[in-house]
């Protein structure tokens, strides 16, 4: 906060820890301004230990929940692309599946993002709820998070 501090107005600094204490790697800024969150992002990406640090305006929830594409977590064998296309086909038209792979490895992260045609279907797959309290769903014996 006082490296930030030095090159901005900040109000508020929120660094996300995880049970260890370690930096999960992101934090909320509140700015004492308008103005002076709009020079912290004018400035450019600054550095921190050598890395680059980006800024980002966050969005609420419900803004951000205006979207036709869908995260879907927990994916494991035996899901295919086939059983989650042929679930969520139900909720709306399909335009595309993308199950997110591992760096040099066929194997699955264990997500994926489907897109709809429509905001509605996203909606009704988490059931109006905001992340992190989204919908879970079973498919073929496999329990996903939405």
């Amino acid at each position: 906060k006082q490296w930030y501090q030095r090159r901005v107005r900040v109000e508020k600094l929120d660094l996300k820890l995880d049970a260890d204490q370690n930096s999960r790697g992101f934090c909320f800024i509140t700015y004492e301004s308008e103005e002076a969150r709009e020079e912290a992002i004018k400035a450019g990406p600054p550095t921190l230990d050598g890395k680059e640090v980006l800024i980002n305006k966050a969005i609420p929830y419900k803004d951000k929940m205006k979207t036709n594409r869908l995260f879907v977590g927990g994916i494991r064998e035996p899901l295919t692309e086939e059983h989650l296309r042929s679930y969520f086909a139900k909720l709306g038209n399909i335009q595309s599946i993308k199950l997110i792979p591992e760096n040099r490895h066929e194997r699955k992260k264990g997500f994926a993002f489907i897109e709809f045609d429509s905001q509605e279907a996203v909606e009704e797959a988490v059931d109006k709820k905001n992340p992190p309290r989204g919908q879970r769903h079973e498919i073929n014996g496999v329990r996903v998070d939405c």
